[in-house]
This record gives C-alpha cells, structure tokens and sequence, in this order.
C-alpha cells in the first residue's frame, strides 16, 4: 500500500483557502512562514522570522503537525475549523482509496 502524503493534502487545502504559499514551508525553514520541519524524534511547527524559529510546537507525528499549521495559518475560528474538518475528510478518503474501500 501506498503511503498517504499528508503534506500535499494540506498544501492543498491551504492553497483552496486562499492561503499563499508564501505563507508556509513543509520542507523547513522559510523566511516569514509557518514551517514544518522534521527533527529526530518527530516534527516542529515554528513561525520563521529574521531567521529564528518563533512559537514553535514539538509534535510526535506529521498528522497533528498538519493540524498545528492550520491552527497557526488560520484567519479566524471558523476558517480553522473548517480546514481542519477539510483536511481530516480528504485523508480518510485518501486511505479508503488506498485500501479499495469505497465510500
């Protein structure tokens, strides 16, 4: 089976939310984003500022990294909400998919 790329589901959706993508990393350090960086024992959500690494959240697993973004990138309550309903949807369809389980 193949392995679900819960980054692009995010880009994705944060991309359809009028969320620029100068406005997040997945892949590390960027000058005036919200990143996601992989460390040794799991990720690190961080807001990049004059080359320091601000509000920065440690998480065990890259799925609770993805919804620690949205949280940071989010307009408002609703739009944080709705994003992350958004994303969970698309990953549980994602791996029905990948197992042959329609829905």
């Amino acid at each position: 089976m193949r392995k679900i790329d819960l980054k692009e589901i995010l880009r994705d959706i944060l991309i359809a939310n009028n969320i620029s993508e100068e406005n997040f990393s997945m892949n590390g350090y960027k000058e005036n984003a919200i990143c996601i960086e992989k460390i040794s024992d799991g990720y690190m959500v961080y807001e990049a500022k004059e080359g320091k690494k601000y509000d920065t959240t440690r998480c065990e697993r890259l799925l609770k990294a993805c919804y620690c973004v949205i949280s940071k990138v989010g307009i408002d309550i609703p739009q944080i909400i709705e994003m992350k309903s958004t994303f969970t949807d698309n990953v549980i369809y994602k791996a029905l998919e990948e197992l042959g389980i329609e829905d």
